[in-house]
């Protein structure tokens, strides 16, 4: 086999060129993969910011996607990677339920009070969302986790 310099050596100055041509749109080709993949890390970076920061409001697609500037279309798929499968609803509804845990564990505010403060407007929908999270209801876990102690345990 002939040592790829050599190669060179007998091709005309237009095959050069084609091939230099070539190598430049690989380059590029690779240099845009590589800042989609960041501008993909940097978008889910900042949905996890923006849901620790923001799971107390009142949120929707619409107004998650404004606020971070991605389609909705992007912003569910970014929160089933992000989660597993999940959907951008259980994330937030994740959210909120590991903070009531932290509160209800930690206060003596009334079980409506800590839905309140995680950004459940109703309670009854809150019991439901905690249990189907937990296996349990609020008031449930609150008084389990005391009796055992379990304050430093806490799985969230």
């Amino acid at each position: 086999t002939t040592p790829p310099l050599e190669a060179l050596t007998g091709l005309r100055t237009d095959e050069i060129d084609a091939y230099t041509e070539i190598l430049k749109a690989l380059a590029s080709y690779i240099q845009l993969e590589g800042m989609i993949r960041t501008a993909e890390h940097s978008d889910a970076q900042k949905l996890e910011l923006y849901l620790d920061n923001h799971y107390t409001e009142k949120l929707s697609l619409q107004s998650i996607s404004d606020e971070l500037h991605i389609g909705r279309t992007k912003l569910c798929a970014l929160a089933k990677r992000l989660s597993g499968g999940k959907t951008l609803t259980h994330m937030i509804a994740d959210r909120r339920v590991n903070a009531a845990k932290t509160l209800l564990l930690q206060g003596d505010d009334p079980v409506s009070a800590v839905a309140e403060q995680c950004g459940f407007s109703d309670y009854n929908y809150f019991t439901k969302i905690f249990k189907s999270l937990t296996g349990m209801t609020p008031s449930a876990y609150r008084a389990q986790h005391r009796s055992r102690g379990n304050f430093d345990k806490i799985r969230l």
